[in-house]
């Protein structure tokens, strides 16, 4: 006799309904508010970035990060957000204490694809935004990038892009840029941003425990057929 035991569990598994899930792999204020904004704009003539290492080589779909539009000396009004965003994030090998020339991965994202929600924070009377760009890279444990966040603005309808951070103890890793060499900011001022790995899909807890039953109820049939 040909038993359908392990074909109706398969057919089970294939039906449990499934979540895809994020993740974070990377905090960089790790649920710390933000306190400070830091220009990176070109309109500013000024850019920065900050350093991140993982335990684990890691590829990530997205980068999430904080920003607000500030006055650069246009007389805006620190609020006035530009119909379209111009973003550019670039992520540079250590090489060795600052980050290298050459761009590990460059992602020329403008407006497309971008995210931009009110955070309801304000801080230094600027709005603050929530950004989340689509992102492919692969971190490789143990190595030390640079993640360089700018959105070109050129500040014609709007204020100048500054991103979300915080002042912190000194020593943590902030770099800037200034139309030349990386530099090392003596402060310890952190960006904002979030590393999000690329997705992951588990079964819904719900599913699994009925999944369970269902294969102790064949089991049990299997036992008494027997």
């Amino acid at each position: 006799m040909i038993s359908l035991r392990f074909p109706c569990l398969l057919l089970m598994s294939l039906l449990i309904p499934s979540t895809v899930v994020a993740q974070i792999a990377f905090d960089n204020l790790d649920g710390t508010p933000v306190n400070a904004l830091f220009a990176s704009d070109q309109a500013f003539l000024q850019v920065h970035a900050d350093d991140v290492t993982l335990d684990t080589t890691t590829t990530i779909s997205a980068i999430e990060f904080t920003g607000a539009f500030t006055t650069a000396g246009f007389g805006g009004d620190g609020n006035s957000a530009p119909e379209d965003d111009n973003f550019v994030i670039t992520i540079y090998d250590q090489d060795p204490n600052t980050p290298g020339i050459t761009p590990a991965g460059s992602f020329n994202l403008g407006n497309s694809g971008v995210s931009r929600t009110d955070s309801g924070v304000d801080v230094f009377g600027s709005d603050v935004f929530n950004f989340s760009a689509p992102v492919d890279f692969t971190f490789t444990a143990g190595d030390t990038f640079f993640v360089l966040i700018e959105n070109n603005t050129g500040a014609a309808d709007a204020d100048a892009f500054s991103l979300g951070g915080f002042n912190g103890p000194p020593g943590n890793g902030l770099v800037s840029f200034n139309q030349g060499p990386f530099t090392v900011v003596p402060s310890g001022a952190e960006i904002d941003f979030r590393l999000i790995s690329a997705s992951t899909t588990v079964p819904e807890p719900g599913s699994t425990f009925v999944f369970l039953l269902g294969a102790a109820g064949f089991g049990l049939i299997r036992r008494r057929s027997c």
